[in-house]
Formats: structure tokens, sequence, C-alpha cells
């Protein structure tokens, strides 16, 4: 048992000061770092010798003398700490705590662990208006340790802390304790007298944590119908653990109407074997992963038998129970595969207007597509940037349909003039795609694909990682079906010379990848457009958060 407060009177009783100051003094010829002993106001009670920096300099000054008597006041910490003061150097502080209280601070001060930065003593210096040679040979006088050295005088200090401690305690006398008890009488018996008030008080509180208990109930009442009428399936889950990292871990404890009709509706497809449990529905698995992994971002979950698309959230209730809402997302997404369906039809629209045009650039928009298409999926390209690949490949040179038909059938070499026309196409195909709404980039995927990654291309003239890698796809199989294919001046150069050409300018006009894949798959049956329909329909229904 301790006082709750020592004032400077009590521990100069307290303390033998002649002995505390003894020791101190031969640890500071022992360190040869300052040591003081300061109350809880931060008034001195004993010191040992300070620096020449500081008595005749720091706190004398007008502004570093202010700091100086801060820094004294304001230890109030109950934790030991090595801090830097506001005038340059090291202290270590070491408080002297008696149950909660500090009653004192021991501080080792005036030291570094580096040559002083002269400078900013300097602007000190001249700040304050010292002698500079006199301030300067008191500076160099400042005791210099390192951080391995340090800690052996703090076990020291420790042990100076510690003895102070027992000191302390050893001296607190009976007949303060005594005083204490009497004090504590005097209150209880003053307390006794206050019975009937505080009696009055606890009434009124009683009456209203009554009040806030009704107004609790009519809350929980008011959102548990609020809940239970939700459209959205709400699971409450608990567990052991707070963060369980394993699936199992988590139990169902209470569920919402709506989620008891998703449930209902996912065990009748088990030839409506209603005796199927609940815990073994492939979304009861599903949450329960989710909620056991660290990533707990808004998941999808897709029940193959209905055809539904469900958000999964989360939302931790306390420390072992969490909430999971569950949302039926179908509408949104079949929104989305509507637009997706009216995309294809206009893009497929498009083809056809070129087809009645030109038979040729039809036939190769499709090579280009198919090839295209199985290129990005090699690539492992999403489902969604496949897609973008495959459209804007079955449209890329819509924009010939403004170039004369005398020019795309001529049997020789295009002159310049009738090259640079040609190379029109591309800003005629970006004008048409772009004033269409398009779900994709395809209209930017088209202007690119005639980029080179060394810059060489055109329209713009793009390099390096300012291509989109759905256009350089494109223009990988965009130059090797067009190599590969008879063209109104001249044969088919080959499919051996088309991998030549990709693979001698592979990571100067063409991305490496692209190539490597297009090389790779060369010698296997090509892809028609029936096989590219064939992989969007196997994964119509297939799950891609990016999209939605």
């Amino acid at each position: 048992m301790y006082p709750t407060e020592v004032s400077t009177h009590t521990l100069n009783d307290i303390l033998d000061l002649e002995l505390l100051a003894s020791y101190i003094n031969q640890l500071y010829r022992y360190i040869k770092m300052p040591i003081t002993l300061l109350d809880s106001e931060g008034n001195i009670i004993i010191a040992s010798p300070w620096s020449e920096v500081c008595t005749a300099f720091m706190r004398k000054g007008c502004r570093t003398g202010v700091i100086c008597q801060s820094v004294c006041t304001n230890m109030s910490t109950q934790k030991v700490r090595l801090f830097k003061c506001p005038n340059g150097f090291y202290m270590y502080q070491f408080p002297i705590v008696m149950g909660d209280t500090v009653i004192a601070q021991l501080v080792l001060s005036q030291f570094l662990f580096e040559s002083p930065e002269r400078e900013a003593f300097r602007k000190v210096a001249e700040g304050q208006q010292f002698d500079m040679d006199a301030f300067y040979s008191a500076l160099d006088k400042i005791r210099m340790t390192t951080h391995v050295e340090i800690k052996s005088i703090i076990a020291l200090m420790g042990d100076l802390v510690k003895m102070l401690h027992d000191m302390i305690g050893r001296r607190i006398t009976a007949k303060e304790l005594e005083d204490e008890l009497m004090q504590g009488y005097e209150e209880l018996e003053a307390s006794y007298q206050d019975v009937s008030e505080l009696n009055d008080q606890l009434n009124k509180i009683n009456l209203e944590l009554s009040d806030k208990n009704r107004i609790v109930e009519q809350s929980e009442r008011r959102y548990r119908v609020l809940i239970e009428h939700m459209r959205q399936g709400i699971f409450i889950f608990e567990t052991d653990y707070g963060d369980a990292s394993e699936a199992e871990d988590y139990r169902v404890i209470d569920m919402n109407p709506a989620m008891m009709q998703i449930l209902k509706e996912m065990r009748e497809t088990y030839d409506n074997l209603q005796t199927v449990q609940t815990e073994t529905l492939p979304l009861m698995r599903f949450i329960k992963r989710y909620l056991s992994a660290v990533d707990k971002e808004s998941k999808y979950f897709l029940d193959e038998a209905h055809k539904k698309y469900y958000e999964v959230e989360y939302e931790r209730l306390t420390k072992c129970e969490m909430m999971v809402c569950v949302t039926d997302k179908t509408e949104i997404f079949e929104k989305f595969e509507n637009q997706r369906k009216q995309m294809w039809e206009l893009v497929s629209s498009m083809g056809k207007l070129v087809e009645k045009r030109d038979l040729y650039t039809a036939d190769h928009q499709k090579k280009v597509a198919a090839l295209a298409a199985r290129i990005a999926v090699n690539m492992g390209l999403s489902r969604w940037q496949v897609e973008s690949v495959y459209l804007a490949s079955l449209v890329h040179d819509i924009g010939k349909v403004s170039i004369p038909s005398e020019i795309l059938v001529k049997p020789d070499k295009l002159t310049s003039i009738e090259y640079e026309l040609m190379k029109t196409h591309v800003m005629t195909a970006y004008d048409i795609l772009s004033s269409v709404y398009f779900s994709t980039p395809i209209a930017e995927i088209v202007k690119q694909h005639h980029e080179r990654l060394d810059g060489s291309g055109y329209p713009a003239g793009l390099k390096g990682e300012a291509l989109m890698i759905e256009a350089r796809i494109v223009a990988v199989a965009d130059v090797y079906e067009a190599i590969n294919s008879h063209r109104p001046y001249r044969p088919s150069l080959g499919k051996a010379y088309a991998l030549e050409h990709l693979n001698t300018h592979k990571g100067s006009l063409y991305d490496c990848d692209a190539v490597d894949v297009c090389t790779r798959i060369a010698s296997l049956t090509p892809w028609t457009l029936d096989d590219v329909e064939k992989y969007f329909q196997e994964r119509a229904f297939s799950l891609d958060e990016s999209e939605l």
C-alpha cells in the first residue's frame, strides 16, 4: 500500500539525501554523464555536476533556458524512454512509480551518440549571443557514447531506480498508513450519511436503465422485422476463435426467411430429398471457405442448378459472430448478358456490311478473329479480354468501306499515295466504332492494331506499354493471316514465312508472348468461328467478377 501522491517535502523526509547524493556522485564519476533526481513537478531534488555547455550557456540563454525548464517539468510518462531534448542533447528518463503514481524521475542527460552538428549548435549560440569560442570549447566536452555502452549504463541506472523504489517503500511509516486508514474511516462515515441520497440516485438510474432497455428492445424488434422482410438472404455465423482459419470452425446460429427460401430451393434440386443437410449444400461450403479466407471482399457464388448468381458479403458483429449477406445478382447478370448479345449482333451486322462490299476483307477478318481469340485464350487473358479481342478482330478492317474498290482489289503493289489512302481505314474504323456504345474497348483496339512496339506503326506511332495487349494480339494475328493468305497482288507466302517474319521482329514490332503463342499453335488445326463461339458458350454462365 502506497500513498497516491508524494510531495517534495515528503520525498525529502523519506529519502536519505546525503547517502543518495554520495551514490549518485560516485556513479557520475564512473559514467561521466550528469544524473538528476526530479520530483513529480520537475523540481530538482539531487543532481550530480552538469556539463559546462548546459550550466554556462543553455540554461542561461533566454530561449534555451525556457526549453531546459520545460523539459524538466514535462516528464509525466510512466515509461523508460530515450529522447533528444530540443537543445540537441540526448536524455534517458527513468520514472520511479509507486502504485499507479509517478513520484519522481531519475534522468541521465547531456550526452551524444555522434559528433555534434556544429552548424545547428552555431545557430543556437548566435541566436542567444553566446561567446562562440567558449561555447564550442564547452560543447567539445560533452560526453560521447555508443548504443552498446549505453546498455551497460542503463543497467546501472536500473539498479539505482530499484534502490530508490525500495528505499521509499521501506520508509513509508506506520503513521502514514494509520493516517490513511483514519481518513478512510472518516470518508466511510460520511458515506453512510449519504446512503439515502445514493438510494434515490440508484432508483433514478434504474428507471433510466429501464427506459433504455425498452428502447433497445424496440430497436432489436425493429431490426429483426427489417431483416426478416429483406429480399437478401442473411446468415449469422459464430466461431470459438474469432478469425478462424478452418471452414469447419464456423456454425450457423440464425438466418432470415429469405435465406431459408434460397436454401429450400437448393435442397429441392437433390431429387426433392428434404433430408439433405444445410451444411452440405455448395453455397454453405462456399461461404465457410469465404469466412476462413484472409481476403473477405465481396465474392460471387454460382448456383449451377438454377443458373443464379449470388453476391456474398461479410460483416463482423462481435468478436465471434459474423453476418453474411447473400444477394441475388441474377437479374443484373442477365441484363448484362442481353447487352452482350446485342453487342455481338451489332458487330456481326457490321461484319456483314464489309462482306457485301469485299469478300476478301470479310474472310480475312474472320480468320484473324479466330486466330486472335485462340492466342488470347492461350495467353491466359480473362473471358472479357478474349471477347474484346474477338469482336474487335471481326471488324478491324471495317474502315475499308471508305477505300475505293479499285484500290482494294488492285493486282499490283500500291503506290505511295494509294498506300497513304489505305492507311486512313484505321481512323475511319475508329470513327465508326467509337460512335457506338460497346461494353468492351473495341474501337480503341481497332485503332491500335496497326501500331508497333517500336513506334513505327500508325496512326499515332504509339510505343511499348502504350499499346493495349488486346491490340498487340490482333496485330500478330492480322500480320500472320495477311502473309499466309492470297492477296490481290500476290499469292500466299506461306505459314513458314509468316512465322519467320513474326519471330524475326518480335520484341521490336510485335509482342513476344503473342508471337510465341502464335508460333506454338500454328501447327495445330486452326480454329474456326464456330470453335470460338463454342468457347464462349461453354463459359456463358461462368463467373467473371470483373464483368459485374
